[in-house]
């Protein structure tokens, strides 16, 4: 199932430890990793644009737009091999997802060709041209380099192990795609449910390419996660806050004035918390990722309806949105929804009908594509359906929190009040440019948020819910969605502040050229945004590295998996652990596989009986026969417990007393953790 998004934070903050800093056999993992943090990084933003871009081009996008949609497409590539190499018993690894990039290029150049009829040249013409796009990269590049100094800055033990909910989950994910080649969506069962291997859908595109990255580079599966994580967090929101800029502005203002703001939206977008701060200290990744591609893709799709050759790169990069994070494909829906009703709808591309048809053309063979996941997420709908974070204090309070940007992970921090007045500002320069889509999604998110925190009944009541439900009644992750309206309306209340004031200036003093007029607008937009991201800069870096910080997992929990792991049969048994303490990533550090692969605290909510009686029994194994059974059942022979149990959670009922029971042997304690071995019936 979708793992619920929460966050491990203990009063105590030893220092961080590297994740494979790990004294024993070499099979443990190197010592440090085999990149750096830049160069890591760099190679895993290479590894996600280049095979989109690569696609792009053969699709006869331009560079700059091949550039842009390039992550989704590399993940539309990913999406669409795994499902049916899961299906087929093809392992995922490099070299088949090479062979699925070679596919997926020869069918975007035969589509290339046999679409060439339909290709709308004129429209061609229109495309960027070379100065306004290398201005508005530059503003990326602006954006994401202060967003990377954030990330360098906050994360100076960047090896160590996380201490958030669900990065064990994405480690221990990585690690099994990458020990048994299964990387498909509806397979991660396998993983979770490691008694009854139950089916379970988890989008696992993100964890995928991350796979690739760990055997291209030689990193380890948590090191993977993080460097991963860290370039997608750098690159797809100044991406994305330019594209969505240029796409509001470019039909209602000349070329370069909608470069100048796009830029300014880009270079922003590092000023802003929610994205991509809040959702990487969640650890919620593949719903980071999958919103640093909705705008792109959305922007493909409505490109699509001129350019009819453009819908299979559409159709790639929807599916490729959509198997990152169902909920980035909910956006990308609602954006483009939300563009065609208020907007296209009376200022048709084609005609009503023929954008309508060209919409389902797309819309058609994605859903298709994704049938078997969808059926996945279906079995888990009232599971996702379950999840509530009600605040419990009142409408009023929700309304302001949702308008401010204020969710429950920026207590902590005051207000964003000048981002926030420069977003309304450019709201209000939207709406006098009769650019109203945006403010009509704006509205539905804002009492999507209000809802999530404050339910309301009645008619308005149910169908928001439906909605909200898509984005788990999270107030955190429908303003997400907000900021990246009010990244681009910021954006363009700043350029058209400063570009005015530049020019009132210039007729005030009647001297110098054009060009440094341009020249001095730039610098202040540059000035701007850097005071802008230094201002917030101490918010974004503790953001980044609060939970790199050994709190569940540190130097004597690796000393111990280090010893385990030297131990007869302890790679060919199931290791018996705790579902509250950080045991879980001795899978995806050491390679030893734990009874649990996730936290699921406070119960023991994964299938299996045999699991529920060592959860619940274990300790009782000298009076309870089916203990042995359990045991036996689960094929366990050690057992490791953890003194780093924190945020008030509690050791298992049937693991606290083991070094009482005559059946259990302690073979291994290092004042924090403890190693067991059977010695009951049955040894």
């Amino acid at each position: 199932m979708y793992a619920q998004t929460d966050t491990i934070l203990s009063d105590a903050r030893p220092r961080p430890v590297a994740a494979h800093a790990v004294p024993g056999p070499s099979h443990l993992g190197s010592h440090t990793s085999p990149v750096s943090l830049g160069f890591g990084v760099l190679i895993a933003l290479l590894l996600l644009v280049i095979p989109g871009a690569i696609v792009a081009r053969v699709g006869r996008l331009t560079w700059p737009a091949a550039v842009v949609v390039g992550p989704a497409l590399t993940y539309g590539v990913v999406s669409l091999a795994i499902v049916p190499y899961g299906a087929l018993g093809v392992p995922w690894n490099a070299w088949t997802a090479l062979f699925a990039l070679a596919v997926v290029t020869g069918l975007a150049l035969g589509l290339r060709i046999a679409l060439d009829r339909v290709r709308d040249v004129g429209a061609e013409t229109r495309a960027v041209s070379r100065g306004p796009a290398l201005v508005v990269a530059a503003g990326v590049v602006l954006g994401a380099v202060l967003i990377g100094l954030a990330a360098l800055r906050g994360i100076p033990h960047w090896q160590s192990i996380p201490s958030t909910w669900d990065s064990v989950w994405h480690a221990n994910t990585i690690r099994f795609i990458l020990d048994t080649g299964q990387a498909s969506p509806t397979h991660m069962g396998e993983l979770r449910n490691v008694e009854t291997h139950q089916a379970l859908y988890y989008p696992s595109t993100f964890h995928a390419l991350a796979a690739v990255f760990s055997q291209l580079t030689g990193a380890a599966p948590t090191t993977a996660y993080t460097l991963n994580s860290l370039a997608v967090s750098i690159w797809l929101f100044p991406v994305s806050a330019a594209t969505l800029t240029w796409q509001l502005l470019r039909r209602r203002t000349d070329e370069w004035r909608t470069a100048g703001a796009a830029a300014t939206a880009a270079a922003l977008s590092a000023s802003f918390t929610a994205l991509p701060y809040v959702e990487f200290d969640t650890a919620s990744m593949p719903n980071l990722a999958a919103y640093g591609i909705a705008v792109p893709t959305m922007v493909l799709i409505v490109s699509a309806l001129r350019h009819r050759d453009r819908i299979p790169l559409a159709v790639l990069a929807l599916l490729g949105v959509f198997s990152v994070h169902i909920t980035g494909g909910v956006v990308t829906v609602l954006f483009v929804a939300a563009w065609w009703l208020v907007d296209a709808l009376w200022h048709p591309v084609r005609g009503r009908v023929a954008d309508l048809v060209n919409l389902l053309i797309i819309a058609v063979p994605t859903v298709a594509l994704l049938l078997p996941q969808f059926l996945g997420v279906l079995q888990e709908a009232e599971i996702i359906a379950g999840h509530a974070f009600v605040t419990h204090e009142g409408k009023k309070k929700a309304l302001f929190d949702a308008i401010v940007q204020h969710t429950r992970h920026l207590n902590d921090f005051p207000i964003q009040n000048v981002v926030v007045a420069l977003a309304g500002i450019g709201f209000v320069i939207l709406l006098v440019r009769r650019i109203w889509w945006p403010l009509a999604v704006w509205l539905v998110l804002v009492v999507a948020i209000v809802y999530s925190s404050a339910p309301f009944r009645g008619p308005l009541g149910a169908l928001t819910g439906k909605f909200s439900d898509l984005f788990y009644s999270d107030p955190r992750r429908l303003s997400a969605v907000v900021t990246m309206l009010l990244t681009a309306a910021a954006g363009i209340a700043v350029f058209t502040l400063l570009s005015g004031a530049v020019a009132w200036l210039r007729r005030r003093v009647h001297r110098g050229s054009p060009r440094m007029w341009h020249s001095v607008t730039a610098i202040a937009v540059v000035v701007v945004s850097i005071v802008t991201a230094w201002h917030y800069f101490p918010r974004h870096e503790h953001l980044f590295g609060q939970k790199y910080d050994s709190v569940m997992v540190d130097k004597k929990d690796l000393q111990a998996w280090a010893y385990l792991a030297t131990l007869p049969g302890a790679r060919d048994t199931l290791i018996g652990d705790a579902n509250t303490d950080g045991t879980a990533w001795m899978y995806a550090v050491a390679d030893l596989h734990p009874l649990w692969t996730h936290y699921d605290y406070p119960v023991q909510q994964g299938p299996g009986y045999h699991r529920f009686v060592f959860w619940a029994y274990a300790d009782k194994a000298d009076t309870d026969p089916r203990v042995a059974e359990a045991v036996k059942a689960l094929n366990i022979r050690y057992v490791v417990t953890s003194a780093r149990v924190v945020r008030g959670f509690v050791m298992p009922d049937g693991l606290v007393s083991l070094g009482r029971s005559r059946s259990w042997k302690k073979i291994y304690d290092n004042g924090e953790a403890r190693i067991y071995e059977w010695r009951g019936e049955g040894t």
